[in-house]
């Protein structure tokens, strides 16, 4: 089983901010893409919660690569939306 590891951010905007600094080209694309796509509307959706983002990523041998963005409710740690 690869090893999986998770990062959590508190807005889309640091989402985006931790893939220009974290992520590689390919990944930054995917990233951006499901931001644009799904997860602004999700934010809007679920704003009357605590919420926080969640990036998963997997080693494939010696490199990383973006697994899943998820939406998690802060306070009972729920995910409210994931796209992998």
């Amino acid at each position: 089983m690869p090893e999986t590891t998770t990062v959590t951010i508190r807005d889309l905007d640091g989402v985006a901010r931790w893939a220009r600094q974290h992520a590689s080209v390919a990944d930054q694309a995917k990233i951006n893409a499901i931001i644009e796509a799904y997860a602004r509307g999700k934010e809007q959706e679920f704003a009357h919660q605590p919420t926080v983002w969640e990036i998963d990523r997997v080693y494939r041998g010696s490199e990383k690569e973006f697994y899943r963005l998820a939406l998690i409710n802060s306070e009972t740690l729920n995910e409210l939306w994931g796209f992998s």
